[in-house]
């Protein structure tokens, strides 16, 4: 009998099987696992310190600095990332170089003030001015830490002040 109950076109599926279909089977290979050129593999990490930043930043800078991590600012590098349309790839601020992360972090010279300063604050407490601190992914004692914080929140409060991210 075609259109049965039991099988055939048009039957009725178990549940059992409808839930069997949507789960992922044993045997499939693994989805491979990617990450990008632009975020060390350390800011990726999945254990703990991720977080961090969010228990620690103020309000205003938490977006800023989870759009750095995730490569979602407004930048012409994430934006090419994203494949959305990149008006002029040339940096905003000084019409010089390629917009990227490390463009605007570590030698836009519109923002060398602001980065001398969070460079030498950083170095007060043995630290470097890298992009893991500006991720917020910084390990050391407690005072290294909320001193960290506090130096990458004043640099990206100072970026975004210059530059819509």
């Amino acid at each position: 009998m075609v259109g049965g109950p039991g099988g055939g076109r048009g039957g009725r599926v178990s549940a059992r099987r409808a839930e069997s279909d949507c789960l992922p089977r044993a045997d499939s290979p693994p989805a491979p696992k990617t990450s990008t050129t632009i975020v060390p593999r350390a800011i990726l990490n999945p254990i703990g310190a991720c977080s961090e930043y969010l228990k620690m930043d103020d309000v205003d800078v938490a977006p800023i600095r989870a759009r750095f991590r995730l490569c979602a600012t407004r930048l012409a590098e994430h934006q090419e990332l994203r494949h959305l349309p990149v008006l002029s790839p040339l940096c905003r601020l000084c019409t010089l170089e390629y917009e990227s992360v490390a463009h605007v972090v570590f030698s836009c010279s519109e923002l060398t003030v602001a980065r001398s300063a969070a460079r030498d604050a950083a170095r007060a407490v043995a630290l470097d001015l890298d992009l893991s601190l500006i991720a917020g992914v910084v390990s050391g004692t407690d005072h290294q830490t909320r001193t960290a914080f506090s130096i990458s929140s004043a640099f990206l409060l100072a970026i975004r002040k210059r530059i819509r991210l």
